[in-house]
């Protein structure tokens, strides 16, 4: 098969997002130099096989299908990153490109990491240096792995800039462009719409999403944070769009009450107008409470720590340790308009996706 200029791997919804603003970034320079074109080819691992997690999202961004799309999904859990690896290992072989580019922190950036490696591949990794301290989280593990196996690493935040060089990685090998993350939700939304089925009243409701392997390893984790929440957000409505992996712990448990809303997993598009209308966020997702920084939405991390320090210094996020004395405190400072303003943060500018292609190029 013909080489390209680009190799791009994604796996999951966050992946396909950043994936998005590159992609769109090479359709603008094509337009622009007809004479010599950018190539790319878009492989899917097959990491999140779910439709509204995966599918309609490659429809909304308008990325249509994948040209490669493996089947990790078919894999045992425990033994999916060496069927990525070994996948991903043949495609490189077999399907060439002048450089490999991966984005963030799933197992799918790991298994292309190690893969572009194994195969000689110059790798280029967006959103590098992010760091939450925390070796018991696999996104901080496969971070720090995919940094270090990465030929050239793009910042999306100065302090994630600022890890690296203290981590040693020679500066000429760092490039800071911005969160492209921001880009897609920019280019997004004037499209976004509401859920279907669901009627929603502006700002009086809340969002919640929860997916972390910490939050969600028994059910009686979960228990745990459903009841705090419920019990601090009083007669505020709680949406929840919950991940196929926390659906099956909730069902283990007799979780009912007038103001929980649990939901399927929603179209890119309709959890942009989600989070554009509501009150406020609850999340143990780092998208999501970067998300909730460009909506100047309040938001509540449920985690002891963040990669991403900006959201909380310069952006609408706060920490909580979910407990419900913290929680009580923190919404109802959503519920009384008591909530810090959301600044600037530098590259979140919607031209993110220009600067990494100017700088893999």
């Amino acid at each position: 098969m013909r080489s390209v200029n680009f190799n791009i791997v994604i796996g999951t919804r966050p992946n396909i997002v950043k994936a998005a603003a590159l992609v769109y970034a090479i359709r603008q320079h094509n337009e622009s130099n007809v004479s010599s074109p950018l190539s790319y080819r878009l492989i899917h691992t097959g990491q999140h096989y779910d439709v509204l997690l995966s599918g309609s999202l490659l429809k909304d961004l308008d990325l249509g299908a994948p040209d490669i799309h493996l089947q990790a999904h078919k894999t045992r859990r425990e033994s999916r990153l060496g069927r990525m690896v070994a996948d991903l290992i043949s495609v490189f072989k077999q399907c060439p490109a002048h450089k490999v580019v991966v984005f963030g922190d799933v197992d799918s950036t790991l298994a292309a990491s190690i893969a572009a490696k194994e195969t000689g591949q110059y790798l280029v990794h967006i959103e590098s240096g992010l760091r939450s301290g925390n070796l018991s989280m696999p996104e901080e593990r496969n971070r720090k792995l995919s940094d270090s196996l990465s030929d050239l690493l793009l910042t999306s935040l100065p302090s994630a800039q600022q890890n690296l060089i203290n981590e040693g990685y020679p500066t000429e090998s760092i490039k800071f462009v911005g969160n492209l993350m921001i880009d897609t939700l920019m280019h997004s939304l004037s499209k976004c719409k509401p859920p279907q089925g669901l009627e929603v009243k502006e700002g009086e409701y809340l969002v919640l999403t929860i997916h972390r392997q910490s939050n969600t390893k028994n059910p009686e984790v979960i228990l745990q944070l459903l009841t705090a929440i419920l019990s601090s957000a009083g007669d505020i409505t709680i949406i929840f769009p919950a991940h196929p992996r926390t659906r099956k712990l909730i069902s283990q448990l007799d979780m009912t009450h007038k103001n929980l809303l649990i939901i399927e997993p929603l179209p890119y598009l309709e959890f942009g107008y989600l989070m554009q209308h509501c009150r406020g966020v609850i999340t143990d997702s780092g998208g999501v409470s970067e998300e909730a920084t460009v909506y100047n939405k309040p938001c509540i991390s449920l985690r002891r720590e963040t990669e991403r320090g900006e959201t909380i210094t310069m952006g609408t996020n706060m920490l909580s340790d979910g407990s419900s004395q913290h929680l009580e405190e923190l919404i109802h400072n959503i519920a009384t308009n008591k909530w810090k303003q959301s600044q600037s943060i530098p590259g979140w500018d919607g031209r993110a996706g220009v600067r990494a292609l100017a700088s893999i190029s």
